[in-house]
């Protein structure tokens, strides 16, 4: 008896685990008539781009993906003064007409650095944010903003966020 109900316990909480991530991400994902919005909020995303009118086939023939990632860097110990750092790259595997790469990196709940870059005519933009280090460190970590934009396609908007 106690195998049969470890056995259902195990399978639930499978099922529960599974269940929870699929719809996370699937959730985090809005598509309307103008763009992409992933707000999956993990270290990187991918998206292939949409057009805008499937119809305009011939004219916009060749589509692209957009990458997305953030990376910071704290330590597990303090060092008042030090400077920690997140990078947040936005890159597309061809010429587009505007990329953007934003990064923030939060110490203790607190904005501590911002920066960004973009670029018209590019395929890609990249951002690092730096900020001093406190005496004592709780919910640090960084988020990135990512736009691409090209005629033709669904305008693709990514944050990701990487914690330490």
């Amino acid at each position: 008896m106690l195998k049969k109900i470890s056995k259902v316990l195990a399978l639930s909480l499978l099922t529960i685990t599974i269940g929870a991530g699929t719809s996370f991400a699937s959730n985090s994902v809005q598509e309307n008539e103008n763009s992409i919005i992933d707000k999956s909020r993990t270290p990187e995303i991918s998206t292939t781009a949409v057009l805008k009118d499937e119809k305009a086939i011939s004219a916009f023939a060749s589509g692209y993906t957009a990458s997305s990632k953030m990376k910071v860097s704290f330590s597990n110990w303090r060092d008042p003064g030090k400077k920690y750092w997140g990078t947040a790259t936005s890159s597309a595997t061809r010429t587009i007409d505007y990329i953007q790469a934003r990064a923030r990196i939060y110490e203790n709940g607190g904005l501590i650095g911002s920066a960004q870059d973009e670029a018209q005519n590019s395929s890609y933009a990249g951002a690092t944010a730096k900020g001093d280090s406190g005496l004592v460190a709780w919910d640090n970590h960084g988020i990135g903003n990512h736009r691409y934009e090209d005629a033709g396609f669904k305008d693709i908007v990514h944050e990701t966020r990487d914690d330490t």
